[in-house]
């Protein structure tokens, strides 16, 4: 089974998984896209379309029924940040990679920001934030708007969320929590 975490900068995606983790002991993988900052729009999308296609091959050749994993920023985020920080659209070329994560099952967990925005502001103070606190509503339209789009059984909870509702998404029914090892 793969999961995708996303969700805009700092709204508690490696806290979530982390309690995953420890509740379930599903693995967490983290991807970045290309590093080359240098890259032009397009060379960008066509090298991160690259290597979304390069692990969707990998994780498909994964047998998915023994093998749980969870990704931290996935392709999702690459759609969603592309359309903000580099102004290109790229729900089309991705569109065939949504629906081939969706036939083999693939569950999305979307997580928005906590309820007090104002304590979620206070979280862009650094300045090496590479997001800006004035991109964080279009980047959450997008994610919203990707969250429509999607084909993925997919859900929408926040950091506060507890994490036995999270693993009952994740996994069903008490037989799906002995495939992944552990009932808690």
């Amino acid at each position: 089974m793969i999961i995708i975490v996303s969700g805009c900068d700092k709204v508690g995606k490696t806290t979530i998984m982390k309690r995953i983790n420890k509740y379930t002991g599903i693995q967490v993988i983290k991807f970045k896209g290309p590093q080359n900052r240098e890259l032009s729009v397009e060379e960008w999308a066509n090298e991160s379309l690259i290597f979304h296609n390069s692990i969707l091959r990998y994780l498909e050749a994964l047998n998915i029924d023994k093998n749980v994993v969870m990704l931290d920023r996935f392709y999702p985020d690459e759609i969603v940040y592309s359309s903000i920080l580099r102004n290109k659209q790229l729900w089309n070329e991705y569109k065939h990679i949504d629906e081939r994560f969706s036939k083999i099952g693939t569950k999305y967990i979307y997580v928005k920001p906590p309820l007090d925005f104002d304590e979620y502001k206070r979280r862009f103070d650094v300045e090496e934030d590479l997001t800006k606190w004035e991109e964080v509503n279009e980047l959450l339209k997008s994610f919203d708007i990707f969250y429509d789009y999607t084909e993925l059984d997919k859900t929408i909870i926040t950091q506060d969320t507890p994490v036995k509702s999270i693993v009952d998404f994740i996994c069903g029914r008490r037989k799906q929590y002995e495939k992944i090892g552990r009932i808690k």
